[in-house]
């Protein structure tokens, strides 16, 4: 508590700098930045496949069926000491694909998560320069069918990663005047498994993202982010595919209520045709988020 104190009067006795609104780092993972006991949201994305991604780095659209996924997220985070917190994610998900003679849907609660976060750069006074730094670990724990197990012909129920994956990373946030600045570095690793006696084994990936936000008013904050991610090539039963990635971009705008507050956030990894063997989506996201003040 003495250390938001802190930040508080050094804010306002400088007088030049602006509180962040509610969406501050809005590319950061489940971690709460501002000062608040817990965080929860309740989250829904609609993502639409528009593009693939050949293994040669081709683009091309998808003609031959409608492939929609929703996302029902209920995410929640607690900070229990100064500078730890802890975090989970339960998404549930509906795939729905058409094609030219048949469609199928699929529902299921999918890969929940829990994170652990830890502030390891926190900020006791203002400083122009230096950001809040955060290292976290999260866990992925692997529910529903994958590409690797599913049962339906046009992969309507392939919702889950498939596998127990790892991740590390670290995130740093800073305010300056109106602007906020986010940056985000992690890895991540896929353990081994068997799935319907094959041995699959996706090995490690990686994702970055840039995001910069201005709050015009203490009210409202509109942003963008750019990410770049990357998996290797998944080996299954010892023989190697290729490996894949993308780069998105994201466009959000936030508004804070009084105990509350929602993003509404597009996302497009098409807009710079920079993806390699995989598919490509569009993506509109509300997220309504409830909070306790420390």
């Amino acid at each position: 508590m003495a250390t938001y104190t802190l930040i508080l009067l050094s804010l306002f006795s400088f007088q030049t700098y602006a509180s962040s609104c509610c969406g501050g780092g809005a590319n950061i993972p489940n971690i709460i930045l501002g000062d608040h006991q817990w965080e929860a949201k309740l989250a829904y994305t609609n993502s639409t496949i528009t593009n693939e991604a050949l293994a040669s780095g081709k683009i091309e659209s998808v003609n031959s069926k409608n492939e929609i996924t929703e996302t029902i997220s209920f995410k929640g985070s607690y900070l229990f000491d100064s500078y730890y917190q802890i975090a989970f994610d339960l998404p549930i998900k509906k795939r729905t694909v058409e094609s030219t003679s048949t469609e199928s849907s699929t529902t299921e609660v999918v890969d929940p998560s829990i994170q652990f976060t830890w502030e390891f750069l926190p900020e006791f006074t203002y400083n122009p320069l230096k950001p809040r730094g955060f290292i976290f670990f999260k866990q992925l724990f692997p529910n529903g069918n994958s590409i690797y197990n599913y049962e339906d012909p046009l992969l309507s129920d392939s919702l889950s990663r498939g596998v127990f994956e790892s991740t590390i990373g670290f995130a740093f946030y800073k305010l300056i005047y109106d602007f906020d600045y986010s940056l985000t570095l992690e890895g991540h690793y896929g353990f081994e498994r068997e799935i319907d006696d094959k041995e699959v084994a996706p090995g490690f990936g990686y994702s970055t993202s840039f995001g910069l936000g201005h709050s015009p008013n203490s009210k409202l904050r509109l942003g963008t982010s750019l990410t770049y991610w990357q998996d290797s090539a998944v080996s299954i039963d010892g023989i190697k595919g290729e490996n894949k990635y993308y780069l998105s971009t994201s466009f959000n705008l936030s508004y804070m209520l009084t105990r509350s507050s929602f993003v509404l956030n597009y996302s497009d990894e098409t807009l710079f045709d920079v993806a390699k063997n995989t598919n490509l989506a569009k993506s509109f996201s509300f997220t309504y988020k409830i909070f306790e003040d420390l």
